[in-house]
């Protein structure tokens, strides 16, 4: 599943997902909780944080009962050269954190890799 408040990223993300041939859904921020309380099982969440409020709905969606094994992967441009970022999705749980500009294959891979099991990546790009 990708959240997101921006649509298009949500659209643009599905589709780099399909063509890797993993299912994805894109929802925003509002209707992540409906989605989430579907039957459909949830193998990982990609969640687009690009505002201050995506970091507080992020956290909601990973202290949700339903999402205590289902692993998120918070892809930001927040970005800090003490760390705090990367230590806050950390703290709230989440599985991996990628740093904004990112190619999608490697997005790809990260998810990838949360869904087998991995956790604690950190993927800094710089441009």
């Amino acid at each position: 599943m990708i959240v997101s408040a921006d649509a298009d990223v949500c659209d643009l993300y599905v589709q780099v997902f399909r063509f890797n041939r993993i299912a994805a859904i894109g929802v925003n921020h509002a209707d992540a909780a409906a989605a989430l309380g579907r039957d459909t099982p949830i193998a990982a969440i990609l969640f687009d944080v690009v505002t201050a409020h995506d970091w507080a709905a992020c956290e909601a969606i990973t202290t949700t009962d339903r999402l205590a094994a289902v692993p998120v992967v918070v892809l930001t441009a927040w970005v800090a050269a003490d760390g705090r970022f990367r230590r806050r999705v950390e703290e709230i749980g989440c599985a991996a954190f990628i740093s904004k500009p990112c190619a999608p294959d490697l997005i790809v891979s990260t998810v990838e890799r949360v869904r087998r099991g991995e956790r604690g990546i950190e993927i800094i790009t710089i441009t």
